[in-house]
C-alpha cells in the first residue's frame, strides 16, 4: 500500500493505539483541542509501540469562532446582530465585511447575509434555519481578513511541539508563502512544515506556498466553505497535481469516513470519494473525528486500508499503465515521463535523517 494513512489522536484512539498503529504510521495531534497532559501520555505510549511512528502537530491557527451566544435557535429571515446576539473570538470582523456578504457558521450549517454595518456590529439576515453553538467556526468566503499567521496560542503550542520533537507541523489557514516563513522563523528551517490549504487566497498563492513548504494538506472542511463546494473535487485534484509537479507531499483530509463516527461501516459515497482521491496519487489520506472521537476507530482504519488497497490495485496494478516504448509516439512518451515521481525521488532519496523522515509521508519513495 503506497498511500499512507494518518490517524488523529483522541479519546477513542487512545483505547486502541496498538491496533490502530499496527496499520498507521503517522499520528496527528490536533492543537485546536490541545491537552498537554493527554498528548504527552499519548506520545509516550506511541513511542513504546513503535519509535518510528511519525508525529504530526496540527496548529490551531488564526481562526474565527463563536465565543458567546445569546440566541441558540436561528429562524430563516430573522435579524441577527453579530456583536450582540453572537460574540466572536475576533472582534474586528465588522471592518472587513460589506452589505451583501455571506457569513457562514459551523461549516455553512447557518448562513447570514450582511444587511449593514454599524460601528463594530454587523446586522445580518438569517438565510437558513439552524442552531448556534459556542466554539463553532465562522467564515466569510472571499474576504481576506488580516490576522496574524501565528497566534499566541500557536507560539505556546510550538514550545510543546519542539520539546517532543514532532516530525511534521501542519500550519492552519495559510494564505501566502510569508506565513510559512513566519513559522520557519519560530521553529527553524529544518522543521518539516505542511501548509493547510483552506482559503481562496492559498489557492491563488499555491506555487509560492509549495516552494516554501515540504507539502500541503487539502483541508476540505474550511476549503469547502471558502469556495463553491461543487468545485471542491476539481480544486482537490488540481492541488494534488501541482504538489506532485513540485515533488512535494500532499495529504487529503476531512470527511473521508465521517459516517463511521457513528456507524460501523462507511457509506457508498465515502468509498467512492476515497477511490477518487487515491486515483490522483496523494501521499496520504487523513482520518480526523473517525479516530479521535468516533465509536469505531479501529474499524475506520481497517476500512480505509482495505479501500486504498483495492483502489491502488485497480488504478496502479501490475498490468495498469504498462506501455512498450516502440508502441507509442514521442509526444505521448513525454507526457508519461512528466507524470512520474522522478522529482521527489531526486529530492528526497538521500541519507540526511531530517529529510529521510519524509518517507513516512511520501508514497513509497523511501
Amino acid at each position: 500500500m503506497k498511500t499512507k494513512i494518518i490517524a488523529t489522536i483522541g479519546p477513542s484512539a487512545m483505547k486502541h493505539l496498538n491496533e490502530i498503529f499496527s496499520i498507521v504510521k503517522v499520528a496527528r495531534f490536533n492543537f485546536s483541542h490541545a491537552d498537554y497532559v493527554f498528548f504527552e501520555k499519548a506520545i509516550n505510549k506511541l513511542r513504546k509501540i513503535n519509535p518510528n511512528i511519525a508525529l504530526l502537530a496540527d496548529l490551531k491557527g488564526p481562526e474565527i469562532r463563536i465565543e458567546k451566544i445569546r440566541k441558540k435557535e436561528v429562524k430563516k429571515g430573522e435579524e441577527i446582530i453579530i456583536g450582540k446576539d453572537i460574540i466572536l473570538t475576533y472582534k474586528h470582523l465588522a471592518y472587513y465585511v460589506d452589505k451583501g456578504d455571506i457569513i457562514k457558521i459551523d461549516d455553512g450549517r447557518v448562513e447570514l447575509k450582511v444587511k449593514k454595518v454599524e460601528e463594530e456590529k454587523i446586522i445580518a439576515e438569517a438565510l437558513t434555519e439552524g442552531q448556534l453553538q459556542e466554539k463553532k467556526a465562522v467564515n466569510v468566503p472571499g474576504k481576506d481578513i488580516e490576522m496574524p499567521a501565528l497566534t499566541n496560542k500557536d507560539y505556546e503550542d510550538l514550545k510543546f511541539i519542539q520539546k517532543h520533537d514532532f516530525e511534521f507541523i501542519a500550519q492552519s489557514f495559510v494564505k501566502r508563502r510569508e506565513d510559512i516563513i513566519m513559522l520557519k522563523e519560530a521553529v527553524g528551517e529544518e522543521k518539516a512544515i505542511i501548509a493547510k490549504i483552506e482559503h481562496q487566497k492559498a489557492i491563488k498563492n499555491l506555487k509560492g506556498i509549495l516552494k516554501e513548504s515540504i507539502g500541503v494538506m487539502v483541508a476540505r472542511g474550511d476549503l469547502g466553505v471558502e469556495t463553491d463546494i461543487a468545485y471542491l473535487p476539481i480544486i482537490q485534484r488540481e492541488i494534488i497535481n501541482k504538489a506532485r509537479q513540485y515533488g512535494k507531499a500532499v495529504i487529503v483530509a476531512t470527511h473521508l469516513l465521517k459516517s463511521m463516527v457513528e456507524d460501523p461501516m462507511p457509506s457508498r459515497a465515502e468509498i467512492s470519494d476515497i477511490y477518487f482521491a487515491v486515483s490522483a496519487k496523494p501521499d496520504a489520506l487523513m482520518l480526523s473525528e473517525e479516530t479521535a472521537i468516533g465509536k469505531y476507530p479501529v474499524e475506520a482504519v481497517k476500512y480505509m486500508k482495505h479501500i486504498i488497497e483495492v483502489a491502488e490495485g485497480y488504478y496502479f496494478g501490475k498490468d495498469k499503465g504498462i506501455v512498450k516504448i516502440k508502441d507509442i509516439e514521442f509526444e505521448e512518451l513525454i507526457k508519461i515521463v512528466s507524470s512520474m515521481e522522478i522529482p521527489r525521488l531526486i529530492k528526497w532519496n538521500i541519507r540526511d535523517p531530517d529529510k529521510r523522515r519524509l518517507g513516512k509521508l511520501l508514497r513509497g519513495v523511501i
